[in-house]
């Protein structure tokens, strides 16, 4: 019969190999479904992070009802760049549309003519002149993406400084967003 002596120090050194290579194993298997699970949550928010929720941005107007309203916009972001705006009439379901103007990185432009911000609005001469609550459809990309959004912004009338007589021609828009 012949006799075997065990080495302790090599059985130790032996089963902590074997647990690291199966810890190596498990985390490696833990990797790739996370990367799996990222690569579809990624797919399903679009194709680019940016463009997938709102950018941040602020839009400003204040003008005469009777001359074309400039909306100033103003992001976050220079790599976002607008492209055109979209007013909605709930009336007669009608769109205006304006083009964006850039200005300079992160500043843009767009003149909506009098007649589509009034029906935008639904301006009438027996209107009593409150605030409302607007929703205005934004295009945009970042140079390889395209995206459109839905903003809300605050839009009244504004009365002119005499107390006269006053016609819509007269009075101005402020318009401030997004609400």
């Amino acid at each position: 019969m012949q006799e075997s002596i065990v080495d302790l120090d090599t059985v130790s050194t032996l089963l902590v190999g074997m647990v690291g290579t199966f810890a190596i194993v498990a985390g490696s298997a833990a990797a790739v479904r996370l990367a799996r699970r990222d690569r579809a949550r990624r797919a399903k928010a679009g194709p680019h992070s940016l463009l997938a929720e709102r950018p941040p941005m602020i839009v400003a107007a204040q003008n005469k009802m009777s001359d074309k309203l400039i909306l100033r916009f103003t992001l976050s972001d220079p790599a976002v760049t607008l492209f055109r705006i979209e007013l909605a009439n709930q009336l007669d379901k009608t769109v205006g549309i304006a083009e964006c103007l850039n200005l300079h990185p992160k500043s843009f432009v767009a003149a909506v003519e009098p007649k589509v911000a009034q029906h935008w609005y639904n301006a009438n001469r027996y209107w009593n002149g409150e605030t409302k609550q607007l929703p205005m459809r934004v295009f945009m990309g970042d140079g390889g993406h395209a995206a459109c959004h839905t903003i809300w912004v605050m839009m009244s009338p504004g009365t002119p400084p005499d107390s006269g007589p006053t016609d819509v021609e007269d009075f101005t828009w402020l318009l401030d967003g997004p609400c």
